[in-house]
């Protein structure tokens, strides 16, 4: 039997965090912060942000999934 390992790419110790402030949505890195007044908005840029930096996104918020699929 044979077997290829395929490595991860390293995920920092930090994450980028996606978060529900009232009607507004916060994306969190770091000691930064960045208000969207759209889920849309604030999805696209933590993932940007996550993508190139290498690290994870969080999403800690109420939002029910459905709402996370843009």
């Amino acid at each position: 039997m044979t077997a290829v390992i395929l490595p991860f790419p390293q995920r920092g110790p930090w994450k980028v965090e996606l978060l529900r402030e009232g009607p507004a949505f916060l994306v969190r890195a770091r000691d930064h912060g960045w208000l969207y007044g759209s889920l849309a908005d604030a999805l696209a840029d933590a993932q940007w942000l996550a993508a190139n930096a290498g690290v994870a996104i969080a999403a800690l918020t109420d939002m029910p999934r459905g709402e996370m699929r843009q």
